[in-house]
């Protein structure tokens, strides 16, 4: 039996979920033209933007404010006025 490399998986990771999430061979043909093979890419990292039809890379999420950012956070917030608690 044949190990598959890294690369293999992530190619088969990748294609096997837009099988699994139903696209037939048309959808397949129509969402990897675009893409440089091997299709070595994470789902969890690109999106299909419908609007534009073109694969796009998810923005990457900064990082929380630290505790002192986070503390002047909450000491800039107004108190709620007419607030009956």
């Amino acid at each position: 039996m044949t190990e598959v490399d890294e690369a293999q998986e992530a190619e088969l990771s990748f294609g096997g979920a837009l099988v699994v999430a139903g696209c037939d061979a048309r959808m397949l043909e129509r969402l990897l033209t675009p893409l440089t093979k091997p299709y070595c890419y994470r789902l969890s990292r690109i999106y299909y933007d419908w609007a534009v039809q073109a694969w796009r890379l998810l923005p990457i999420a900064k990082e929380p404010p630290a505790e002192a950012d986070f503390a002047e956070l909450l000491g800039a917030l107004k108190p709620l006025e007419n607030c009956n608690n």
